[in-house]
């Protein structure tokens, strides 16, 4: 943004929960990223550290430049791509030292302070600061001081507000003028919403738990538009802000509303209020969420509601990225700050996790492009995004809604999943950081593929379903069916993701190329079929059939349902041959979906079975008892699956096979002798299965 032309451009809200007000424990900062061209697009990418290079330049747009430490922390952030043309623009930023810097939202100074100090050509900017605090500090204080060393040399190009954390404080900053700025230490028993203005009122600069400018006071003293409070201290925002706003108050208002109903029941125009207050209930990082995508539903302000065109709301579509950035105590430091990050407007995109310990994201999360704007581009994870918000803003109720209640079931199951593979991480760092660095690199990678398959699957699935509405008054059909139900995407279960077994995968490839183009039987599913190849589970088995029939085996261990209809939908693993029979056995990982979407997603590998190879039947096998307990939840869940599934069987062109009692006692446990783990049997069980299964292959097969 170019100096004295700030805010047109970028127009963002953020926040800030102390980790004694949030749901677990962590500290939470972050704000949404608002700003023109609505094609803009954002990344999210690592950065390595660097050990020992002295003499690297940290450098920005329009002249700045800052020497950066011989050695520099890894870190997470979510610059944007090349063609955005404004330079880097890491919004958030996670280091490995378990900081977390969000930066930033633009506030508004009275005309008097531009005059007063003017605005540095090169300075501090919120297109260069981030990245350069993340790379350079390993502490919120170390920052805070950074800021304040880069203004003091450099000057300040932008009035901005930064929020920065560790595992110990977290800190509010404030860039005002040319040169002079004020940060506070922020209560941990307090939060804090706010949209672009400045926020910190009764100021001592002498006081515990601040920072400034040396010339804070004095500067606007002499230029005679200093303002005091009754106490004497100086109200920053009424000095250096001004008044308010309903483009920027509503939105610090609303954050109140919200999180405090209670204490902000009513909308005041006109009265500033204080930075902090204390939140009714703990916020989680899902009410964050939330609290990004809303348009004041339910409120005066709601343009859907009321038709109002003259609000600014929080999930605008000017969103071209958003991020909440978790800080955790008693986790080793690159695993202690988690950054999740939203690719277009949050109302309808999905909030992903990245940590400093992750070397790497996806490929179409990370990759750059040069431009022009406009332009389309397949490969970039965000361009994905955009797209499918900007389909679903065109109708919020009818394509909209089905959109978003999606996303936000994706982040209630990726919260609790993220937590389990951090804790894991956590456990295994002392005897091997390198194994708990990949860990959590891949499960990273594995939730943004299978993110972005969601959104583009999504897309053509919305774009068919206007299509098959596209009627307006006039036509012969009329109108859209008012009775006609609202967009729903299929559940996650059911939706193709990209496999992330490129091995297995180029082996099975080849295996069918060398093949003679037929095999009596495919095998399909998860770690429980692939074992059938496993020496010491059932291949010996195997080997056995494969004297009598010809036998592909398509069983990739950690395999979902929704990577099997990844694999034969985009995959091409059902072509180039023909078969007599498929055996299928799916859906015990997919322990996070329910009975009904592990159900529609084995209906959905049947369907593509069937279409794509019609003139063989598939043989539909219960889903296998896993745990040892009959009352365990995952247990009672695959039997609800499995009265579902069963009616998929015709007894013509798909087959029911249920031998699960040959697997349990008879008080329903699943013995150890024959799965130790209570989930993959050992080699009695293949031939349980194999002698439950055999009159099919004879009878289908002919042999």
């Amino acid at each position: 943004m170019v100096a004295g032309a700030v805010g047109e451009a970028a127009a963002c809200t953020g926040f800030y929960v102390g980790k004694k007000v949030s749901a677990d424990g962590t500290t939470l900062i972050g704000r949404t990223v608002d700003t023109t061209p609505w094609t803009a697009c954002f990344r999210t990418v690592v950065t390595p550290r660097v050990e020992n290079r002295p003499g690297r330049i940290h450098h920005g747009l329009r002249g700045f430049s800052w020497p950066l430490p011989a050695t520099t922390w890894r870190y997470a952030s979510t610059p944007a791509v090349s063609a955005f043309q404004d330079g880097a623009f890491e919004s958030g930023c996670v280091n490995e030292k378990g900081l977390g810097v969000s930066g930033t939202v633009t506030g508004y100074v009275r005309a008097e302070v531009r005059a007063a100090d003017p605005y540095v050509e090169g300075g501090a900017a919120e297109e260069s600061l981030p990245g350069l605090l993340a790379a350079s500090c390993a502490t919120a204080r170390e920052a805070v001081e950074l800021i304040g060393r880069v203004i003091a040399e450099k000057g300040n190009s932008e009035p901005n507000i930064y929020l920065v954390a560790d595992t110990n404080e977290a800190w509010h900053i404030e860039t005002y003028s040319g040169h002079q700025w004020a940060a506070v230490r922020l209560a941990d028993d307090r939060a804090a919403v706010f949209g672009n203005r400045f926020m910190l009122r009764g100021f001592d600069p002498s006081a515990p738990g601040v920072r400034s400018s040396p010339g804070l006071v004095s500067v606007p003293e002499k230029a005679g538009f200093l303002v005091r409070d009754a106490a004497g201290r100086i109200d920053l925002f009424r000095t250096y802000g001004g008044k308010t706003a309903d483009y920027s108050h509503l939105r610090t208002w609303y954050g109140r509303h919200v999180l405090a109903p209670s204490a902000h029941p009513s909308y005041v125009p006109d009265e500033p209020g204080e930075l902090l207050f204390v939140p009714e209930r703990k916020v989680s990082c899902a009410d964050i969420f939330r609290l990004m995508r809303s348009r004041y539903e339910g409120l005066p302000w709601c343009p859907e509601e009321t038709g109002r065109r003259d609000v600014r709301v929080i999930g605008t579509t000017k969103q071209a990225t958003s991020h909440v950035i978790s800080v955790a105590d008693g986790l080793p430091q690159p695993l202690a700050a988690t950054m999740w990050v939203a690719h277009g407007p949050a109302e309808h995109s999905v909030f992903l996790p990245i940590a400093a310990a992750s070397k790497t994201s996806a490929d179409d999360y990370a990759r750059d492009f040069a431009g022009p704007r406009r332009d389309y581009i397949p490969d970039c994870a965000a361009a994905a995004f955009r797209r499918l918000c900007a389909l679903a803003e065109l109708d919020r109720a009818r394509y909209g809604a089905g959109v978003r209640a999606f996303w936000e079931k994706r982040e209630e199951r990726l919260l609790k999943s993220w937590r389990t593979a951090l804790r894991r991480a956590a456990g295994s760092w002392a005897e091997d950081s390198g194994k708990a660095i990949g860990d959590i690199t891949r499960f990273t990678m594995r939730v943004q593929r299978a993110a972005l398959d969601e959104a583009r699957f999504m897309f053509d699935d919305l774009m068919w379903y206007v299509t098959a509405n596209n009627r307006i008054p006039g036509d012969v059909n009329g109108a859209f069916p008012p009775d006609d139900p609202p967009y729903a995407p299929p559940p996650a279960a059911a939706m193709p993701v990209r496999s992330w077994w490129p091995s297995r995968e180029k082996a099975k490839a080849e295996e069918i190329a060398k093949s003679k183009g037929t095999f009596d039987l495919v095998f399909v599913g998860d770690s429980i079929t692939h074992n059938w190849e496993n020496p010491h589970r059932g291949k010996e088995v195997c080997d056995e059939l494969t004297k009598t029939y010809s036998i592909l085996n398509l069983g990739y261990s950690g395999n979902r349902t929704e990577n099997v209809i990844w694999r034969f939908a985009k995959g091409g693993e059902l072509e180039g041959y023909r078969a007599k029979l498929f055996m299928v056995m799916i859906g015990v990982n997919n322990v996070d979906d329910t009975a009904e979407e592990i159900a529609l997603g084995i209906r959905r590998i049947i369907d593509l079975i069937r279409s794509r190879q019609p003139q063989a039947k598939v043989l539909l096998l219960a889903v296998f008892p896993i745990n040892q307990s009959p009352s365990s939840r995952n247990r009672i869940r695959n039997g609800k699956v499995n009265d579902i599934i069963r009616t998929y069987a015709d007894g013509e062109h798909v087959l029911w096979c249920d031998f699960n009692d040959r697997f349990l006692e008879a008080d329903g446990t699943y013995p150890k002798a024959l799965a130790p783990d209570g989930w993959h049997p050992h080699e009695r069980g293949y031939e349980i299965w194999r002698d439950s299964v055999i009159g099919h292959f004879r009878k289908v097969c002919g042999k």
